[in-house]
């Protein structure tokens, strides 16, 4: 029988506040008007998404950008040419790129970082219509260059979608201090019930219950973002800490400059696969890729060696990621860590 059940996935979702839940209940339930109605329960439910592009635009700081919700990445109308995307995006946004039919180019890794140099070359030399980039890695937590970066699409005249997912809760930042106009936050790693895209006009359509729970979700996550982050960060200092004292053979990957509670370790002579399995029957949820059977893209265009990509989970803390919950993963890892060595044959076991 398991003993405990420790969720850390949170970048690929996060749990639902009960508060969220409540907001979206009222809006569903008590002011359900069509925004599009002139009745005073439509005039209501407009009111209720203007406030909520309000609140939005306050807690990002983007007044000057116009806001919509969504279910999923919307592009923008795009010329003819090449698309560059970041080898960090989740595969649907990989799958929406290929839809619009222009070739596909990964942009590279230097240092765990976009290769500014090459971007500018090829921006230079191509003809491109679009670049896809996230604001920082989310395998490692490494944050990546976007002011660069936009700065150089702007000299070349090519629009840029910044991915701001892997940021919210996770680091401070201003969006139009960073100078985005066009980009995309998937609400499920904080919880929300649907994404945003930032450079859209609203879609008057969109259910405003959702919306609500979006905004709901962001107002949580903001209003104790600096102690949050503290937090997050001192968790992971304390796991890397301590796993290192139960076991041998750990590489930390990624840059020193990380987002708050993520982080990604290689257990060098372990199958990702075989761990995973390992630490699911004990209760602990884990990233292990996007398919578990085939690699990790971002490891390998990051130059990381074979055996350490093909060993690498990543733990993704969250709000609700207790000490407790830490403390349980630190106690059943090791054991399993040696288990899978010694039947792996690895000679870095130990009895």
């Amino acid at each position: 029988m398991r003993y405990n059940n420790v969720y850390l996935d949170n970048l690929s979702s996060a749990p639902t506040p009960d508060e969220v839940i409540e907001t979206m209940k009222e809006y569903f339930t008590e002011h359900y008007g069509n925004p599009r109605a002139y009745h005073q329960f439509g005039r209501w439910s407009k009111s209720a998404l203007e406030y909520f592009q309000d609140k939005i635009a306050e807690l990002l700081d983007c007044k000057d950008v116009d806001l919509s919700f969504t279910i999923g990445v919307q592009f923008p109308k795009i010329d003819d040419g090449e698309i560059l995307i970041s080898p960090f995006e989740p595969p649907d946004i990989i799958e929406s790129a290929h839809k619009l039919n222009r070739e596909i180019i990964e942009i590279p890794i230097s240092n765990w970082k976009y290769d500014l140099d090459w971007v500018e070359n090829r921006l230079k030399d191509q003809k491109v219509a679009l670049l896809i980039a996230s604001s920082a890695d989310r395998v490692t937590g490494t944050i990546q260059p976007i002011e660069q970066l936009v700065k150089i699409c702007e000299k070349y005249s090519v629009p840029i979608l910044v991915n701001l997912s892997t940021f919210i809760g996770r680091k401070k930042f201003s969006i139009s201090d960073m100078g985005i106009e066009l980009g995309y936050i998937r609400g499920r790693v904080f919880g929300a019930p649907c994404d945003l895209m930032l450079g859209e006009k609203i879609d008057m359509n969109f259910p405003h219950p959702i919306a609500g729970g979006f905004v709901k979700s962001l107002e949580i996550v903001y209003d104790n973002i600096d102690s949050n982050i503290v937090k997050l960060d001192e968790s992971m200092q304390y796991f890397w800490k301590m796993i290192q004292l139960h076991l041998p053979h750990l590489t930390l990957l990624g840059d020193d400059e990380k987002v708050a509670g993520v982080f990604a370790i290689a257990f060098e002579d372990v199958q990702r696969q075989a761990l995973l399995l390992a630490l699911d029957m004990q209760g602990v949820m884990v990233w292990a890729g996007d398919n578990l059977y085939q690699p990790i893209r971002s490891l390998q265009l990051s130059g990381v060696a074979d055996e350490i990509e093909k060993s690498t989970l990543q733990f993704a803390l969250w709000n609700q990621t207790t000490q407790e919950d830490l403390d349980y993963v630190l106690r059943v890892l090791p054991p399993l860590v040696d288990r899978v060595r010694y039947e792996m044959g690895s000679p870095k076991f130990k009895k």
